[in-house]
């Protein structure tokens, strides 16, 4: 199966690492994550940060994911080179700070501790910064989208394979029950997938 370019934008905490796993493992197409977030690429991967300045001179068939505070201006210049936009977002601003403020403290991999956490100002603020944005690259690019909730592939085996089939990629059903399986089921929540 070929993918074509596709860019997954995302508020982070939004599963999108996961669905950018899940489609790279079924389409066999290479992915790169957060080309835009040095302190990921240098201190936690050791790697040298992807060049994703000309998107025509990268393979044919690749994924980007992008979480869309990180550098906006590029969205904007390189939309069009896409062959399909996904834009993921967090069904409610509560879920998206405690989500943020528990992989910040606990890490990726863990029992989910921030429910029981008071969130600050700046937390709720930080989130909604994110939703904003949203909104305002949604009004002049939502022709341009398939537009996601976090909970269309992580709440029911159901909705996700109804969300895959949307995505239009040639996803089978027997694909997309493993994809179920491996990477959407809700016993994967807070793993990190690269």
């Amino acid at each position: 199966m070929k993918s074509g370019r596709v860019l997954i934008l995302s508020n982070g905490r939004s599963g999108s690492g996961s669905l950018m796993g899940a489609l790279c493992d079924v389409l066999e197409t290479k992915g790169i994550t957060e080309p835009f977030n040095e302190e990921y690429w240098n201190e936690q991967l050791k790697k040298d940060i992807p060049n994703v300045d000309d998107v025509l001179s990268l393979d044919e068939n690749i994924i980007i994911k992008h979480i869309h505070m990180q550098n906006e201006e590029w969205v904007e210049n390189n939309i069009e080179y896409f062959d399909k936009v996904i834009v993921l977002i967090r069904d409610n601003i509560k879920d998206h700070i405690l989500s943020s403020k528990n992989a910040l403290s606990y890490g990726y991999d863990n029992p989910y501790y921030s429910e029981k956490e008071i969130y600050s100002p700046d937390d709720l603020f930080i989130s909604l910064d994110s939703y904003s944005l949203f909104h305002k690259f949604l009004t002049k690019y939502y022709v341009l989208c398939n537009v996601f909730w976090y909970s269309d592939f992580f709440e029911t085996k159901e909705k996700c394979l109804r969300s895959l089939k949307k995505l239009r990629l040639g996803i089978d059903q027997d694909a997309s029950e493993y994809l179920w399986e491996k990477y959407f089921n809700p016993k994967h929540r807070l793993k990190r997938h690269q």
